[in-house]
């Protein structure tokens, strides 16, 4: 399977059209994690795919986390996420921020909707999150 999982992982990079939410989310140990890691660090500027992201293996997360930042959404992935968390509370806390930063990247609804106003009251009311925006 980890073969497969390279070759979805290889098309991405080069551009080809690949439905890798599910490819990422069940990624074998024996997967390439450098190329993993460089599709998730790809992806972090599509909104829609952020809220596909939050599900991804901890050694995933990790290797984006490890990674030198050149991106603002990375930059507070980095923030919002401690890396030295178990397994459990590392996905948790990625699925977090990943959600949060989906919500601050979302251009489409009114600031002032109340579903909006709710989301980023949400955001506000978590520290980790709010350190992470004020970088």
């Amino acid at each position: 399977m980890s073969a497969e999982h390279d070759r979805r992982i290889e098309q991405i990079l080069a551009g080809q059209p690949v439905v890798i939410d599910a490819t990422l989310r069940t990624l074998p140990r024996t997967a390439n994690l450098p190329r993993a890691v460089e599709v998730v660090l790809r992806m972090l500027d599509e909104p829609h795919w952020l809220a596909a992201c939050g599900k991804l293996p901890a050694r995933l997360v990790r290797g984006v986390l490890a990674t030198p930042a050149t991106h603002p959404g990375h930059v507070f992935l980095q923030l919002a996420v401690p890396e030295t968390r178990n397994a459990a509370s590392l996905k948790a806390a990625w699925k977090q921020a990943v959600e949060a930063l989906r919500q601050l990247a979302d251009t489409k609804h009114l600031l002032d909707s109340p579903a909006r106003r709710s989301e980023l009251a949400a955001i506000a009311h978590t520290p980790l999150l709010v350190q992470a925006i004020q970088g």
